[in-house]
């Protein structure tokens, strides 16, 4: 898409066993409710922080279900797709 890559800093974290990585589309927390309102990176969290479970199965569906009882009716306008990790080491 770029013909250049911009700038970046890098940084390193130290994760814990069983630590979930989860990355996301802008179409996740972009996705608007009947009222415009985005669904925002805070419910993303609150979504992640609600799966109480320390595995993957289900951690998709858990919060594509958060998703769709926020948007109800509304129409899709961005594409959504996220990618989970679960760190076992």
């Amino acid at each position: 898409m770029l013909d250049v890559l911009p700038p970046f800093e890098t940084q390193s974290i130290t994760l814990r066993t069983n630590s979930i990585l989860t990355c996301y589309t802008d179409g996740v927390n972009e996705l608007e409710n009947e009222h415009g309102e985005c669904f925002g990176v805070n419910r993303i969290k609150e979504s992640l922080k609600s799966f109480d479970k320390v595995e993957l199965d289900g951690l998709i569906e858990h919060v594509t279900n958060d998703l769709q009882t926020f948007a109800q009716h509304s129409k899709v306008t961005d594409d959504i797709a996220a990618l989970t990790i679960l760190f076992k080491v």
